[in-house]
């Protein structure tokens, strides 16, 4: 199974730099690319089993815990 994971890891990479560097006859729609990345990395985030339990950018706290205090 862990070969497998790492062709469709790297043949959702390769199409997903082919689109974000224009190396395609067409260029997608802005909106399109931000949807594609998201689904990108939401699938290989999925398949390696990684996830984001709290991120802290100033201006935007964004936890998966469910509490809205750290007790910080």
């Amino acid at each position: 199974m862990s070969w497998f994971r790492k062709v469709v890891t790297l043949t959702l990479l390769l199409v997903w730099v082919a689109l974000t560097m224009e190396l395609t006859p067409t260029e997608p729609d802005q909106w399109m690319m931000y949807s594609l990345t998201a689904l990108l990395f939401l699938i290989i985030g999925r398949m390696w089993d990684l996830q984001l339990e709290k991120l802290d950018v100033p201006g935007l706290s964004i936890s998966t815990s469910g509490s809205e205090d750290d007790g910080d």
